[in-house]
This record gives structure tokens, sequence and C-alpha cells, in this order.
């Protein structure tokens, strides 16, 4: 079905300051649905990437409204009792410095965990259709092969962790309270807007300035999405909750490990800059960094029908507009 012939439905998403989940408000605007973002503190809080992203989003017409989902049941309830969503997409979590061993579990824990509870309780009250969330390929655990949906996880990282309780978490209340409930386990998702400091964004405005780039040797393999497939998945998901299955877990993925140095490189010639600025080698590989990190699309292919772009078309829409996927300081 595309995505224009969907039903008009009333969604909440939570997350829509991050890069992603300002794609996924776009999106399910662009679809027809009745879209309501919430925000977790006062919107003049919010600056740099994170406060364009919610200027573009008013521009759009986009409706905000408050939700701190750490405050607790009540805040929660009353939410769902004045908007009375049928589909909520539960995008928000902890993840700063979400690969460092010092991840804040305890913070985590109340942002990622601790809603749940009331969040499908609430939803469950009003017979809403279905949640929406989103999960992470750090849940699996190190593999030189394609993760699969329904391999044993065993996350190396306290982040993929609590992403994992997450998931289980959201499986049991799900079934608990009569809610279906599709989890997106994403990959390495890239488009515009996204934070400068990341690989893509600082390359893209590095190179387009005639900067050199610091660079780690760059031999890892990665599983890069784009974002609007990302946010195709996220509308199939949705229209998924038609089918009996109470839950399903699908990766979100190009199913395809990804050399970043060959990436980067196809970054330079797409902008025609001089390739000799990538300054390979001149940074460390981050701590217990993985070689590889790649994941099946077959389930999400077979399942609902989804299959992202080829990541050369991905990175040339990317990469043809280098200011607006990397200048926020204005």
């Amino acid at each position: 079905m595309a995505a224009d012939s969907i039903v008009r439905t009333r969604v909440i998403l939570t997350g829509v300051s991050s890069m992603v989940g300002y794609h996924l408000a776009r999106a399910f605007q662009a679809a027809g649905h009745d879209l309501v973002c919430t925000l977790s503190r006062d919107r003049r809080s919010y600056s740099g990437i994170e406060s364009r992203r919610l200027e573009n989003l008013e521009a759009a017409g986009i409706t905000f409204d408050h939700l701190d989902l750490c405050q607790g049941k009540e805040a929660i309830e009353e939410f769902i009792e004045r908007w009375r969503p049928d589909v909520w997409i539960h995008h928000a979590g902890y993840a700063a410095d979400y690969s460092s061993p010092n991840y804040d579990l305890a913070k985590a824990q109340a942002a990622n965990i601790g809603p749940l509870a009331p969040i499908f309780a609430g939803l469950g009250k009003h017979g809403a259709r279905g949640v929406l969330v989103t999960g992470t390929a750090s849940e699996y655990g190190d593999s030189d092969l394609p993760h699969v949906e329904d391999e044993a996880c065993w996350p190396g990282t306290g982040y993929g962790v609590l992403k994992l309780a997450a998931t289980l978490l959201a499986r049991i209340l799900g079934m608990r309270h009569g809610i279906r409930v599709r989890v997106a386990r994403l990959f390495l998702p890239f488009g515009s807007l996204d934070k400068p400091e990341k690989i893509l964004p600082y390359t893209v405005e590095r190179l387009a300035s005639g900067q050199p780039c610091d660079l780690s040797p760059c031999t890892q393999k990665r599983d890069f999405v784009y974002i609007d497939d990302v946010a195709r998945a996220y509308l199939a998901m949705m229209q998924d909750l038609d089918r009996e299955a109470a839950f399903d877990v699908f990766n979100i993925a190009s199913g395809e490990a990804i050399e970043l140095r060959w990436l980067l490189e196809q970054v330079a010639e797409k902008l025609g800059a001089d390739p000799s600025l990538l300054r390979f080698g001149v940074l460390p590989f981050r701590t217990d960094e993985a070689p590889i990190i790649c994941g099946s699309r077959r389930k999400a292919e077979a399942v609902l029908g989804w299959k992202p772009t080829p990541i050369e078309d991905g990175l040339s829409r990317f990469v043809g507009t280098p200011r607006a996927a990397s200048k926020i300081n204005e």
C-alpha cells in the first residue's frame, strides 16, 4: 500500500528533536496523519541543531505539546487522555555518550524503561491501535555476519542492554494491554540535519569548505541507511499493525557492510573535493570499536515490503545539500 493511501491516524511522536525524529515527523505529516509531537522541556531551552530541526517543523505547521516522560505516571496518563492517540511512536530515549563505558544507566533506566508501563496502560485504556518502538543495532552482540531478528542478543554496551530491555518490556506490556507492538532496530541512519560532529556531516562540511578531515584508518564496515528509507520503514510498520501478530521486530538495515573509507572517498568524489584532504589514520580507532556492524533486511523486505534505496543514491541526496546537512550556527 502506498504511503498516500494510508488511513488518517492520530499519531504521537516522541523524540522529535533528534535527527531521526525530525524526519519521522516530516514523513508522517506528508502521509496525511494527524500528528502530535512531544517536547520534554520548554521550547526556548533547545539550541543548536535541535532548535534548527524544531524551527523547520514549526514552519511546516507541526503540532507540539509538552510531555516529560520522566515526570511519571500522572503526566503520561493526562497526556494520553487529552490526545487519545491511535498509534504511539516511542522514539525518545537517553542516548548521551551511548557508546561510552560511562553511559549513565540510571538516567537511561528513567528515560528508556520507566515510562513504558504508564504509556501502555494509558493506551490500552483508550483502545490504541499500536506502538512503534525505536530499537537499535546495539541490542545485538558482535558478529562478522549480518544480524537477524531472531538471533540471541548479547549487547556489549550499557546502551544496548537498556534498549534490549525496552524491547522486551514493550512486548510484555503490549500483550498485557492488548496493544500490538513493532520494533525498528535501526542500524546507521544518515541524512540532513544530523549532528555536525558525526562522521558524514563532519566530512561533508570540511570538504565543502576545502579543509582537511582528521580521521581514523576508517577500515571499519558499517550498515548505513538513508533517512528517507528509515521513515518509509516506520510508515510500513504502522500499516503492519493491521496484521494479527501481537509483536514483531524488524532490522532497518541495508544488508550491506560498507567500508567507511570507501564511503568517505565517495563523498569527496561527489563534492569534487581533493581526496588528499581525507587524512586517514591521523586518529586512532575508538576503544572497543566493532570492525563490522551489519543487519539482514530480509524480514523487513518479506513482511513489510520495504527495501532501501542503494547507498550511492542516498549518499548523492545527502551530499547534494551539504549546507543543509551540517550548517547549524546561524
